[in-house]
């Protein structure tokens, strides 16, 4: 499935979002998801050769981002995961 193959790329793109964009004050989730996107995008083309439906990587793009921002979010200390 497409969807899994983005997943490693979009983990990266994530994870080295504040180190790439230090100095930039938007670190809104809308913001981050076209950093995504733009990512993903420059990924798939630099891999594959070809243009990925640049709509699918739109939404993909910002199905992760929802999840990843909500889910960096920090647990307050003693509880775990379920307890959320």
């Amino acid at each position: 499935m497409a969807v899994d193959l983005f997943i490693e790329p979009a983990l990266r793109r994530w994870r080295s979002y504040d180190r790439r964009l230090r100095r930039h004050t938007d670190k809104s989730l809308e913001h981050r998801a076209q950093d995504l996107e733009s990512g993903l995008l420059d990924w798939y083309t630099e891999h594959y050769g070809l243009g990925y439906d640049p709509g699918c990587i739109h939404h993909l793009a910002h199905s992760f981002a929802e999840i990843l921002f909500h889910g960096t979010k920090t647990i307050p200390e003693g509880t775990s995961e379920r307890d959320r």
